[in-house]
């Protein structure tokens, strides 16, 4: 029996627990769990409108939900929920996280730098938060925060391509052109195509004055995928 039949069974299991005790909300949120591992996040709602029917204090609950309406677009309504499970349990991290992200992306950065926050004050080498505040200085032109907040999540995630091109733009941005290129370069060899880095790595070598190496990087731009020439790329 393969994970997708387990998962299956265990739903139908479960679901016949639930019929049988209209009260018991344990059992709503491992449903709920199941559904999520088998994407159905119309499911996993359901399970846990029902289970916060029955007790609208379980912190859990109220984050699925907020898990499942996310994945959906529906944000407003999962902006709610988060909200309702950091009520239920102010130091429910992920909630602060997914909340977080959430109000970046909608442009909220003070409110989404305050949820970053609470997560490190508990938690100061969670790497997720390191980025979010970092993404969110960087938004708000805090280059130097930001730099900051990117060489904390380096030290945990060594390999991470974004984070050394972020770093080597907000070095740019404060005027540190040598020590941007390096972390630029590093970048490049860590993600050779990552289109946001081969763009910036360009304006480097523009400002120093590099017209021969700047044509022969333009040359192997070429090669990355359009669409990916075009992206951005922001933490999730």
């Amino acid at each position: 029996m393969n994970i997708h039949q387990q998962l299956l069974s265990a739903k139908q299991r479960i679901s016949a627990i639930c019929r049988r005790n209209s009260k018991d909300y344990v059992s709503r949120l491992q449903l709920a769990s199941i559904n999520a591992q088998l994407d159905d996040m119309e499911a996993v709602i359901e399970c846990c409108k029902e289970a916060i029917e029955i007790n609208p204090d379980i912190p859990d609950a109220h984050y699925n939900l907020g898990f499942a309406l996310h994945r959906l677009g529906k944000l407003d309504d999962a902006d709610l929920s988060y909200r309702n499970a950091i009520r239920c349990h102010p130091a429910h991290n992920q909630a602060h996280l997914n909340l977080g992200a959430l109000l970046r992306d909608r442009g909220n950065l003070d409110e989404a730098f305050l949820h970053f926050e609470k997560v490190l004050k508990q938690q100061p080498d969670q790497a997720e938060a390191l980025y979010g505040c970092g993404i969110c200085c960087m938004d708000k032109d805090n280059y130097s925060d930001a730099a900051a907040y990117f060489r904390d999540y380096i030290k945990l995630h060594s390999d991470s391509c974004e984070a050394h091109c972020k770093l080597g733009i907000s070095l740019m941005q404060l005027g540190h052109i040598q020590q941007a290129t390096e972390w630029i370069k590093t970048a490049a060899q860590l993600d050779p195509e990552h289109a946001e880095t081969y763009l910036y790595e360009k304006h480097i070598q523009y400002s120093c004055h590099s017209p021969s190496t700047s044509s022969r990087q333009k040359r192997k731009s070429v090669d990355i995928d359009e669409s990916r020439k075009n992206t951005l790329i922001e933490a999730s």
